[in-house]
């Protein structure tokens, strides 16, 4: 599995005594300042904190391709006469320089202004959550996360994997639904189910998608499937929220209900989004420097934070961990199939790991 990251240079800890607490530790990180920290972690991390960009867009590509020439001049027809000739341009702008962004807009509008032809041709949806409702993200118009879609079917493809027909997966923390319902649209022959702990959010998605098997999950494990029922998984933006003893807890519980050879797709914190989150002053240089501190001394790195949406926040934070945790903690249990630092909006990791034969 380790042939799947790039080496790591030890990490020098600026000059102190040995027995130095990670408190200490992260004082000397502090007092190399911002520029000082990014070359730290750019000498001795270049394979977590290399900036990847996007290169397939698999459900991008499959949904635009249900469309007809007439279809998508329509659309660029719509947006003119709804937004203006300014909105036109910069749909133009996005063919010539992005052309996966270019469909990806035609999409979002055309489920809005063209749905009888676009959601029909599509199966996509224009449900857009209203405000009290979470939401990973928000656009109006609004045609879920095409993006994240993109992301995990992409990582599938690398790591010889897919969703098959008959297959059944799993969006854990799903919330409203966003990207849940463009998998189920791309591949409507498979068995869908997403879970979330925010019940409004269940709720509305619920009457949006009745197609797909929603529900509130509780915080901690079991979920209420049965053992080995799933073929496969995804979770964007969980595992780096969860605390260490949270997050061996559900890996455990997605063993316990992923069948042998079933794959995870996760996006989680790494050391690239603690590079990312200081060179654009996201957090604190002093908060930085104790995740580092951290992250450098023990692979994982957690920082509690507020509460929201009534949950209990105990185990529910910000979680920053490295792909040498992952194979030290998960081995036994788990195979990496394919990972690719700050992949996710230039930021988080992106993991595909396989369900091993261990016991639970």
């Amino acid at each position: 599995m380790f042939k799947l990251f790039s080496r790591s240079r030890p990490a020098p800890v600026p000059a102190g005594r040995d027995n130095d607490s990670e408190k200490d530790i992260a004082g000397r990180f502090l007092a190399l300042g911002k520029q000082g920290m990014l070359d730290l972690m750019g000498t001795c991390f270049p394979g977590e904190v290399a900036r990847l960009i996007e290169s397939e867009w698999p459900v991008t590509q499959s949904a635009f391709e249900a469309l007809a020439p007439d279809d998508v001049s329509e659309v660029e027809a719509c947006v003119k006469k709804r937004y203006g000739a300014g909105t036109l341009a910069e749909l133009a702008a996005w063919k010539s320089k992005s052309l996966p962004h270019y469909r990806r807009e035609i999409l979002r509008y055309g489920c809005a202004l063209l749905p009888n032809v676009v959601c029909g041709k599509t199966r996509m949806s224009s449900a857009n959550p209203p405000p009290g409702v979470h939401s990973m993200m928000r656009q109006d118009p609004f045609a879920g996360d095409l993006y994240s879609g993109d992301m995990v079917l992409a990582a599938l493809n690398r790591a010889r994997s897919t969703v098959k027909a008959g297959g059944s997966y799993l969006d854990f923390g799903c919330s409203s639904a966003a990207l849940l319902r463009n998998m189920f649209a791309a591949f409507p022959e498979a068995r869908w189910h997403g879970c979330d702990p925010v019940a409004a959010a269940i709720e509305w998605a619920a009457k949006q998608f009745p197609g797909v098997n929603l529900f509130v999950s509780k915080q901690n494990p079991p979920l209420p499937f049965e053992s080995a029922s799933l073929d496969g998984a995804y979770a964007i933006s969980i595992w780096s929220h969860f605390s260490e003893r949270a997050g061996l807890e559900w890996f455990d519980e997605m063993h316990r209900i992923i069948k042998p050879g079933g794959f995870l797709v996760m996006t989680t914190h790494g050391m690239r989004s603690l590079y990312f989150y200081l060179e654009k002053e996201m957090m604190p240089p002093d908060v930085i420097a104790g995740l580092l501190a951290a992250i450098v001394g023990r692979q994982f790195a957690y920082q509690t934070i507020l509460g929201c949406d009534g949950l209990d926040m105990t185990d529910w934070g910000n979680a920053f961990f490295r792909p040498e945790w992952v194979v030290r903690r998960l081995g036994l249990k788990w195979n990496v199939l394919d990972f690719k630092p700050g992949l996710n909006q230039c930021n988080q990791d992106v993991y595909v790991l396989e369900r091993g034969a261990a016991a639970g």
